[in-house]
């Protein structure tokens, strides 16, 4: 009698185990079931985000911040015309520089100049190939579109003083003239200057 006793409660006890294996499998496998979809969602942006990244980006039409230009100046010679902000000025005593009214072009000699806050634009008609010489562009940088003239922008140095910088380079579509552009600064204020001046350049 007892060992009947024992082995109805053996075999319960094993009926018991296997309803909890059985409920454990269940349960692990329904739960698997369920993450596995919201994975491939969370998954999907990823990539879609990866290849977004790797897309290469065309930035060669430029839409600087406006700024207002009232002046304009008028070469005949070359036959072109560009304009500048209100309470500049152009000088003419050392080529075509553009300047706040206030400054003179020694204010700008690299001894006294603020790059921080400092900006001057000077333009330069080179005619020869002798010209060019002296303020070759010893690095292109890209090919960028204000208004509705193309420039080049490279990093140019001046073999007469050594000095560096980058310009903006256009030819001028009747002349035949290289047009030559560049900031005396690279500070924020100055670059929205002369973009914003680039894209106003017009060719008789």
């Amino acid at each position: 009698m007892n060992k009947k006793i024992v082995s109805e409660i053996a075999i319960g006890i094993l009926l018991v185990v296997a309803i909890l294996i059985g409920g454990a499998i269940y349960l692990q496998s329904n739960k698997v079931s369920q993450s596995t979809p919201n994975t491939a969602q969370q998954a999907q942006p990823a990539k879609t985000n990866t290849v977004q990244k790797t897309q290469p980006q065309k930035d060669t039409v430029q839409q600087p911040v406006a700024l207002a230009l009232e002046n304009t100046y008028k070469n005949d010679k070359y036959s072109f015309t560009i304009k500048y902000p209100k309470n500049w000025k152009v000088s003419e005593k050392y080529g075509i520089n553009f300047m706040p009214i206030e400054k003179n072009e020694e204010d700008f000699l690299p001894e006294k100049l603020n790059k921080e806050k400092d900006c001057a634009i000077g333009l330069s008609v080179l005619s020869a190939q002798k010209d060019i010489s002296i303020f070759p562009c010893k690095t292109k940088l890209a090919d960028i579109t204000y208004g509705q003239s193309k420039f080049v922008k490279c990093f140019a140095v001046n073999v007469q003083d050594n000095s560096e910088g980058y310009s903006f380079r256009i030819i001028h579509p009747k002349l035949g003239n290289l047009i030559d552009i560049a900031p005396v600064a690279d500070n924020t204020y100055c670059k929205s200057v002369i973009e914003n001046m680039l894209g106003t350049l017009s060719f008789q």
